[in-house]
């Protein structure tokens, strides 16, 4: 009898130590599945606290989505304007695309809308490189012969234009024919020089057209000011940038 509850007791220990194992941590809360409507580049972004530390400011600022500490910036596709949860402010939109940003708390009751068709961040795009040699290569003698530019109008659509205040008091941009307008959300008219030297490239090449630097970010403040442009009688538009996985690379992508 006392082997039997010795054997007994033997057996209920092996099972009470298999059911709760020495050093076992309990089990921890999992990540909402958010589903494949999320665009999968934000994972490294969905389990951190706000306001947001430097490991995840940088993959933020990475990715294009950084809209501060504690907010994203990110593209809602959908065939109609979505309803924007508490904390979600829409900073832009053209048909079919929503800018905004947003707290990752609201994640899930947008994703919650049926007609959401993907949320992702913005498409990632990179200012061209131009030599200013090329800007009045061999022009002279078309200046000479009165081809100017005058009478024309020209919009650089770019991110950003770096000091065009103080190229235009030195000439380097027609200082009564340039136009500013800012698409940004961000409000960072200036955020980099490469609008302003494309500008002076494009001032270089016809000295008497008029000139509207126009700044983006995102692909939709881009549709924006393009269509500013367009709306405008702007008779051309130079867009100095690529942009990379937009579409299937046969014109039919968004950035077409």
């Amino acid at each position: 009898m006392r082997y039997l509850s010795l054997l007994l007791l033997s057996l209920f220990l092996v099972v009470l130590a298999s059911a709760n194992p020495v050093g076992a941590q309990p089990p921890q809360p999992k990540q909402p599945d958010l589903g494949p409507r999320l665009d999968t580049a934000l994972a490294p972004l969905l389990d951190a606290r706000l306001p947001l530390g430097a490991g995840e400011e940088a993959v933020a600022k990475a990715l294009g989505v950084w809209a501060g500490p504690d907010r994203l910036r990110l593209i809602i596709e959908a065939p109609r304007p979505p309803r924007l949860p508490q904390g979600v402010r829409l900073e832009a939109s053209i048909p079919g695309l929503y800018q905004v940003t947003l707290p990752l708390s609201a994640l899930p009751a947008l994703l919650a809308q049926a007609d959401i068709r993907r949320i992702r961040a913005p498409y990632p795009h990179r200012p061209d490189v131009f030599s200013e040699g090329l800007g009045t290569a061999g022009l002279f003698p078309w200046h000479a012969s009165g081809w100017t530019g005058s009478g024309v109008s020209i919009a650089i659509v770019d991110t950003g234009f770096a000091n065009w205040d103080v190229l235009k008091t030195k000439g380097e941009l027609p200082a009564n024919a340039t136009f500013i307008r800012n698409f940004r959300a961000d409000g960072n008219f200036e955020a980099t020089e490469h609008g302003s030297a494309v500008a002076e490239l494009v001032h270089d090449t016809a000295p008497g057209a008029t000139l509207h630097l126009l700044a983006f970010d995102t692909e939709v403040e881009l549709a924006n000011a393009v269509q500013y442009a367009i709306s405008q009688g702007i008779n051309i538009i130079v867009h100095s940038i690529s942009w990379f996985n937009t579409g299937p690379g046969d014109g039919s992508g968004a950035i077409a």
